[in-house]
């Protein structure tokens, strides 16, 4: 008795080779099911048919028209009630709807033309569309941050050109980006189809969707805003806004190093916002859109390091913790902008080595100039990148040798890519240069000052004031060449597992995962490609060690580091069963030891992110609407009112200026070269230099810090408490007007210094005591009193009836009572005491 074996019918391909579902590509049935059927084999005239086919689309739209009535009327009952409680117009959605709204303008208008770029101009066909898009959005930021400073030469920095710039760019670009999701439907499916791996998969992407969600709730308020940023970035963005175009910071070098990210920062400040709240958080919505980009960056340098889709991979960039601690995450600060540059940089470099097409490296070079545009401590990754270009490219030339002649060889495989790669990186970077260049003397200002002999402004010794004030001595390699180059070697190993610059009590917490992955290399295949990633890595770690170990400037390699880490664990996972307990284990120890890291830095200077964010979200339910910004940056607000549009402010020993919108010099010896205290010898020539530079305001903060010398501290002190008009108290601000009329006319001063670290008890010229307080032990020189001085000496009376100032130590003994008669004190600061001879 035989069995009959009903055959299948072999499934039908499309012309990629991928099956067709037949069911999905049957026709869809008549929306209307009461709609008559024409019998079989009747013909139906045309004007019949089409009057047919009107009457089935007028009896389904009427309907179609009921429900969207229904729905309509359904809404606004529902509006009318809720509006009796909550106003809708105060509701916060509509602010962050405006937020949100110029955020998806500006980065839809950066992938729409930086797809057409990659088309149209570098002609680089990306291999998926993941990586065109990971590759577009920064090649598209790039771009706009070229068109804001041709922009800003001009003096365009207006609300229109704020809204039109992004619109032209995506309207250049949309036919290329419209391409885009036909690209990813019709990408080619992941190789591991197991209900194991799509489990994997989708527990992945989850947690990286969660990830994101807890992110941002700590960036979606003013309060996410980090020193630095409140001091530098976003500051720089405010004044171009202000004054319309680019401008010239004579009294910050930080101002004047590349700022790719305060451009994007003054696209915030253009367009229509107010309350101006709502500009600096459309600042940090936009550093949260540039650290999603990024993961687009991640998962196509996974799918480049492993060779097919990993679908989910973008999430192993949350497997390094430190995106959610101070210092580290999002806070308007240029290290996430630069990241972004990154991880393209890191599969342009892999697409160029071995490859003598000019366009790859072109747009190595792009990314490699966009990432030092951004931030000057992008040297950590270009160097390592340019490295390795330069060895693939030699290498090349002698596998080569024997296929043209020499010359023929080198330029082909060697100088025609090594000189694209430069020059693209150096056009990227060329508006910032030409800035400095044109405002400074110096295209590398404050750099160079002993090579560029024109650089302005400058004080006497700037460039060792800038090498050995600015350049903080803490975090610098001090050992010899040989033991620096070991220290960097070993770092490498180490360092994700030892903070060397933190606010969280040295918890590891850059992510340890990419190190103790490493150790897969013996046992996995196909590793080529990720050893390279791990090679970039290591070298991107020696700079960093060589140069300047801040914990922040890690944040950057972050891309590279998930990209290796996340191709490493799919190689291990491809080994079966024990590997993959092994890979669940370690990514779970990961996962149980830094769970904790969103709480490390909730209280860093008094703010905890997400209950500003949650405390916001409830301000319309508080009936707070019309407050509910007020909380962000009062006192700088405060300020800001106090003082005249027309305002030239000098901020004493302080940096943090967002929220004060008037033109602001600082005077920190060794960050500035304009303001020199060291030649003044009583206030009147404070208030000379004030007057020379137009100054008509001063801001500070009463005895916060000591000035970095004592010279400074007396004179200053003096100047404001005595000659200071108008002095006005805001929160922890001092603000006084530069008076008219210079103090009175008075001999060079004398102080007396007893007990003071570093000046031996005496008397001195009060510019004798000028010596940087800060300065590295090594460089550090004080000098010799005119006259000793015995603070036990009975003669003391008549030393003290030769002075002006008097800096009296914490450890000598007790001489205020002889100092109450002829002096008054101006208070304690750090541990001395300030006493100044009264006025006659």
């Amino acid at each position: 008795m035989g069995v009959h074996v009903a055959t299948e019918e072999p499934a039908r391909r499309n012309e990629r080779g991928f099956p067709v579902d037949v069911l999905a590509s049957a026709p869809m049935p008549d929306p209307d099911e009461s709609a008559p059927k024409e019998p079989r084999g009747t013909a139906e005239s045309g004007p019949l048919r089409v009057l047919r086919r009107v009457g089935a689309a007028a009896s389904t739209s009427w309907r179609g028209v009921g429900i969207l009535v229904v729905c309509a009327a359904a809404v606004y009952t529902f509006a009318r009630v809720f509006d009796a409680v909550q106003p809708i117009g105060t509701w916060l959605s509509w602010q962050l709807f405006q937020v949100w709204g110029y955020a998806i303008l500006l980065w839809s208008a950066c992938a729409s033309f930086g797809a057409m770029v990659l088309r149209r101009v570098i002609r680089h066909e990306a291999p998926s569309a993941l990586e065109t898009l990971a590759l577009a959005i920064p090649v598209g930021l790039l771009s706009f941050n070229v068109a804001m400073y041709a922009g800003g030469a001009f003096g365009l920095f207006r609300p229109w050109f704020g809204i039109g710039l992004p619109v032209v760019m995506l309207a250049a670009g949309i036919v290329d980006l419209a391409k885009l999701p036909r690209r990813f439907r019709d990408s080619d499916p992941p190789v591991c189809q197991s209900s194991l791996s799509k489990l994997i998969r989708g527990l992945a992407t989850v947690f990286g969707a969660m990830a994101a969600f807890v992110l941002y709730l700590q960036i979606m308020t003013p309060d996410a805003i980090n020193f630095d940023a409140a001091w530098s970035h976003l500051p720089i963005a405010q004044d171009y806004a202000r004054e319309h175009r680019i401008v010239a910071f004579n009294a910050d070098y930080t101002r004047c190093f590349p700022h790719l990210a305060s451009i994007i920062h003054t696209y915030a400040f253009l367009v229509p916002l107010k309350p101006v709240a709502l500009r600096w958080m459309l600042a940090i919505h936009n550093e949260y859109c540039a650290v999603l980009s990024t993961l687009l960056g991640v998962g196509a340098l996974i799918d480049r390091l492993v060779g097919r889709r990993v679908p989910g991979g973008w999430a192993v960039f949350f497997l390094f913790p430190g995106i959610l601690i101070y210092d580290l995450g999002i806070g308007g600060a240029a290290d996430h902008y630069e990241a972004l540059f990154v991880g393209p940089l890191a599969i342009a470099m892999l697409h160029a080595m071995g490859s003598t097409d000019a366009r790859r490296w072109v747009l190595a070079g792009l990314f490699a100039g966009a990432a030092l545009a951004t931030k000057v401590h992008a040297v950590h990754v270009v160097v390592p990148v340019a490295l390795m270009l330069f060895v693939a490219a030699l290498v090349k030339v002698i596998r080569d040798r024997k296929d043209a002649t020499f010359t023929r060889n080198v330029n082909r495989a060697l100088v025609i890519p090594l000189g694209a790669f430069a020059i693209s990186a150096f056009l990227a970077i060329a508006p910032h240069l030409i800035r400095n260049a044109a405002f400074h003397g110096n295209p590398v200002y404050p750099f160079g000052l002993g090579i560029f002999k024109k650089s302005h402004p400058v004080v006497p010794q700037a460039d060792f004031l800038f090498e050995y004030l600015f350049k903080d001595w803490n975090w610098r390699p001090h050992g010899t060449p040989l033991q620096n180059l070991k220290d960097a070697f070993l770092l490498f190993f180490s360092f994700s597992f030892g903070p060397h610059y933190s606010f969280t009590k040295n918890v590891p917490s850059f992510g340890s995962l990419f190190t103790l992955s490493l150790a897969f290399f013996p046992f996995v295949r196909g590793v080529k490609p990720i050893a390279l990633g791990a090679l970039l890595m290591f070298g991107s770690v020696m700079v960093w060690g060589l140069t300047f170990q801040v914990d922040r400037h890690l944040q950057p390699f972050v891309p590279i580091a998930a990209g290796v880490t996340g191709a490493m664990l799919v190689r291990a996972w491809e080994l079966g069963a024990f590997a993959r307990v092994g890979v669940v284990g370690l990514v779970g120890s990961q996962l149980v030891f830094s769970g904790d890291a969103i709480s490390y830095s909730a209280e860093v200077y008094g703010s905890n992110k997400i209950y500003k964010s949650l405390e916001l979200i409830r301000s319309t339910y508080d009936g707070r609407a019309a407050s509910r910004f007020s909380q962000f940056r009062q006192t700088f607000l405060e300020v800001n009112a106090a003082l005249p549009k027309d305002a030239l402010v000098v901020l004493h020993e302080y940096r943090k200026t967002l929220g004060i919108d008037r033109k602001i010099y600082m005077d920190w010896a060794g960050q500035q070269g304009l303001i020199d205290y060291r030649p003044a010898k009583t206030p009147r020539d404070l208030w000379a230099i004030y007057h020379s530079l137009g100054v008509t305001h001063v801001l500070w903060t009463p005895y916060q810090r000591p000035a970095p010398s004592k010279q400074e501290e007396a004179l200053f002190d003096t100047f404001a408490r005595r000659y200071g008009a108008h002095p006005k108290r805001i929160g922890e601000f001092e603000l006084f007007e530069i008076p008219s009329t210079p103090p009175p006319a008075a001999a060079p001063w004398k102080a007396l210094s007893l007990g003071i670290s570093g000046y031996a008890d005496g008397i001195y010229p009060i510019e004798a005591m000028g010596t940087f307080d800060l300065l590295p032990t090594p460089v550090r020189k004080y000098a010799a009193p005119e006259v000793s001085v015995d603070p036990s000496s009975p003669d003391l009376a008549s030393t003290l009836a030769n002075v002006d100032v008097v800096f009296l130590g914490r450890d000598v003994p007790d001489i205020s009572r002889q100092l109450s008669g002829r002096f008054e004190s101006m208070g304690s600061v750090g541990r001395f005491t300030l006493y100044v001879a009264k006025p006659d």
